[in-house]
């Protein structure tokens, strides 16, 4: 969180009250990042010439491998 703060991504602040508590916001800069992420997946997708059924199971795998690799 410190680094996406440094970055100007999201800006941490704690409530006076409950100083336990701490509300993330998204800056102008985090919501364009945010915004260009969502277009990542459609742009891969023309990366790999597969039906897209079998682009979901690609990624299934990909997850399922993920889930049991150590430090993951």
């Amino acid at each position: 969180m410190k680094r996406l703060e440094k970055l100007g991504y999201i800006k941490r602040t704690r409530p006076e009250e409950n100083e336990r508590k701490l509300f993330l916001s998204l800056t102008k800069e985090g919501m364009a990042l945010k915004n260009k992420a969502k277009k990542v997946p459609q742009s891969m997708s023309g990366c790999i010439p597969l039906p897209a059924e079998d682009l979901l199971q690609l990624k299934q795998l990909l997850d399922k491998a993920l889930a049991v690799m150590p430090g993951a």
